[in-house]
């Protein structure tokens, strides 16, 4: 493997450690605190004070960014509403992914009665359909544009979102089988033109920033839709309880999935809104 020279290699830059580890006690905490605060009896005192530090180190790191010459973030990008409706509406298609993931085992296992093995072959459809459509986003993409993809794979993502939220006790698995593909096949053929548009806006030099951030923001979609999802679930009865009920869960179930339906038409609305401001 023979890398090429960098063509900046003779521009020396000074690396910001400090700013970058400001953002990781802001960004650490910030979601080790989310997820803990989902548990139930967790001290409302140490939340609260955890919230805080967040908070205090993201102020630290805005302030040192506006004063440093090579941040590692450009704040001039978030200016562009493009670029913060892709990352947006990227971050959310990743939350809802890993909500419907998360919560979904639960459903076949105790309200539809499968088998571990069952319920785990059928979550490999999201994945699957995902890696059915993304190639084939990435070879349309260059061919008639990254708009029409996106608005399509997100479409896809909110129906499907939708569809899985109707699933009851009497569902066929050939509806979920169906429910779970349009899913990943709709997150496919999103992500690959979205990523490809957001890699777009980026200025010359900073690459490496944008694709960082919209890294990030993948990262924080999944581990925002894994904590979000199992503080719904859990908001009324503990998850042993619900599993001894399966009614209980059935109703947690569809609880949770109105709201990941809800955040699929944030997301649609963040890829029109990207159309409306690039023309």
């Amino acid at each position: 493997l023979i890398i090429p020279e960098s063509s900046t290699e003779g521009e020396k830059k000074r690396i910001d450690y400090l700013g970058a580890s400001f953002f990781t006690s802001f960004l650490g905490l910030f979601l080790i605190n989310f997820s803990l605060s989902t548990n139930p009896g967790y001290p409302i005192q140490t939340e609260i004070s955890l919230y805080a530090a967040s908070l205090l180190f993201l102020l630290l790191f805005i302030l040192h960014s506006l004063r440093f010459e090579n941040p590692i973030m450009d704040f001039s990008l978030l200016k562009n509403i493009p670029y913060l409706a892709g990352n947006f509406s990227g971050m959310l298609s990743y939350l809802i992914i890993g909500g419907v993931m998360f919560i979904a085992p639960y459903f076949m296992e105790y309200v539809l009665h499968y088998s571990p093995s069952v319920a785990g072959t059928l979550l490999v459809i999201i994945p699957g359909a995902m890696g059915i459509g993304t190639p084939l986003g990435g070879f349309l993409s260059s061919r008639i544009g990254t708009y029409r993809l996106t608005l399509i794979g997100f479409s896809l993502i909110t129906l499907s979102s939708f569809l899985i939220s109707t699933l009851n006790s009497h569902s066929s698995i050939y509806y979920i089988i169906i429910y779970f593909a349009t899913m990943g096949f709709g997150m496919g053929i999103f992500t690959a033109p979205n990523n490809s548009s957001i890699m777009g806006m980026a200025p010359q030099g900073k690459l490496s920033m944008v694709g960082g951030f919209l890294n990030m923001m993948r990262s924080m979609g999944l581990i925002l839709g894994v904590s979000i999802s199992t503080f719904i679930f859990e908001s009324m009865y503990p998850i042993q309880v619900l599993v001894m009920h399966p009614d209980l869960l059935s109703y947690a179930f569809d609880k949770t999935m109105l709201l990941l339906f809800i955040f699929s038409i944030v997301g649609l609305a963040l890829t029109a809104i990207k159309k409306r401001e690039t023309k």
